[in-house]
């Protein structure tokens, strides 16, 4: 009776011991598997921030190229025309510049580099309230509220808002009162939407003197500028030149902006009302044939990573100094 009762005791101790290790072995499973999916983790993150820096530094080396290629072009940087030379044998239009060329190889199609002139966009510092509402996008009541977001005083223009509106909204702040810095400001205006912000945003800039370069900027802008459609097709298709294509190396370069008439002239008949049109933002001095502000577009994704960067600038080039950098976004 005793050995039995000694043995059930035995059992019993066994069976806890047991039950013991088991509770053990399913906790020490439990930090494994914690600890593995930590290491994978940290491993995944580790990948990220390294394909994350691969990228990053792909991209500024795109921003170095098209720096350099501003500076050390044959066409001074502070002269640019709508064509820039990559070699000897292609070109390519400086709005639609991309050091890849046409992106056919995989490589290619998620690293290019783009170079556009801001000066060939309506400055929205300065413009009229005429020219920001024949902007394709535009409303009257936006350029209100552009208006009364870069002017001085307090006073509501019919459409706009001052603070008394922005102060009472759920994350209220106040209006400016000041020129915009940076073009994204515009998505603090009242009634701006992206669907309105897309539609405008590669029509207008805010760096620059407020000049348009007559040898970049597009036909939206001229148009804006108070000349009509047939007259700034004209001028576009006279910068195109023979080929009538930009980008070309045929295409003319404006060298004065007190000689534009004239030279225009030679090559088409210019109508009394033509040179009127021409002449009204001309003696407003809102023409140049120069441009100092660019903006470098750096798209970049390391090989065999799921990075893409992409690196936005504006600079502002100099003759006596270098580039100086007035806006810089990586994401």
């Amino acid at each position: 009776m005793q050995k039995n009762r000694q043995k059930r005791l035995v059992y019993d101790q066994t069976g806890g011991v047991l039950i013991v290790a088991l509770c053990v072995l399913v906790v020490l499973s439990v930090i494994a598997i914690s600890l593995a999916s930590n290491a994978k983790s940290s491993i995944y993150l580790s990948r990220r921030l390294n394909d994350d820096l691969k990228s990053s530094l792909l991209a500024r080396s795109g921003f170095n190229k098209a720096l350099a290629a501003i500076e050390l072009s044959e066409i001074s940087p502070f002269h640019f025309n709508n064509s820039y030379f990559i070699n000897d044998s292609a070109s390519r239009d400086l709005r639609t510049y991309e050091v890849y060329g046409d992106r056919t190889s995989d490589f290619d199609k998620h690293n290019w580099i783009h170079i556009s002139d801001e000066e060939g966009k309506i400055n929205i510092n300065y413009a009229s309230k005429d020219e920001l509402v024949r902007i394709p996008g535009m409303t009257e009541r936006i350029v209100d509220c552009i208006f009364d977001w870069r002017d001085t005083d307090a006073e509501t223009n019919p459409l706009g808002a001052e603070s008394d509106y922005y102060w009472n909204l759920s994350k209220p702040y106040l209006c400016k009162n000041n020129n915009f810095e940076s073009i994204e400001e515009l998505l603090l205006i009242k009634d701006m939407n992206l669907d309105i912000y897309n539609k405008i945003i590669n029509n207008v800039t805010v760096y620059g003197d407020g000049k348009i370069n007559l040898n970049t900027c597009s036909l939206q802008a001229l148009i804006a500028l108070g000349l009509e459609e047939n007259f700034a097709r004209r001028i576009i298709d006279f910068r195109a030149g023979l080929d009538k294509e930009l980008g070309t190396i045929d295409d003319f370069v404006f060298t004065n902006v007190d000689s534009v008439p004239l030279q225009l002239h030679r090559k088409m008949i210019l109508e009394d009302s033509d040179i009127e049109q021409f002449f009204t933002p001309y003696r407003q001095g809102r023409f140049t044939v120069d441009s100092k502000c660019f903006k470098i577009t750096s798209v970049a994704k390391s090989m065999g990573s799921a990075v893409k960067i992409r690196l936005s600038a504006i600079i502002k080039t100099d003759e006596e100094s270098k580039p100086e950098i007035l806006y810089w976004s990586e994401m």
